[in-house]
């Protein structure tokens, strides 16, 4: 079976949030063909990416915005 990164441009260009400034513990974002949203880890950028469709994406923001993902203690 293929894998799905090995289906993905090989030029795919993730940014960084600009509110993120030096520090490496972030995610990285790039649009990819299709309506795909892939994400990563700034720390470890070969260690694979997360690829979820733009609704997924927006839904995800939302969630994060609404602190329905913040952390358990």
């Amino acid at each position: 079976m293929e894998k799905a990164a090995e289906r993905l441009p090989s030029d795919i260009a993730f940014r960084k949030s600009s509110h993120s400034g030096n520090d490496s513990n972030c995610v990285e974002l790039a649009p990819i063909p299709g309506g795909i949203i892939a994400i990563r880890d700034s720390k470890a950028p070969d260690h694979g990416l997360l690829a979820v469709s733009a609704g997924q994406f927006a839904e995800l923001r939302r969630r994060i915005r609404k602190g329905a993902l913040a952390p358990r203690p």
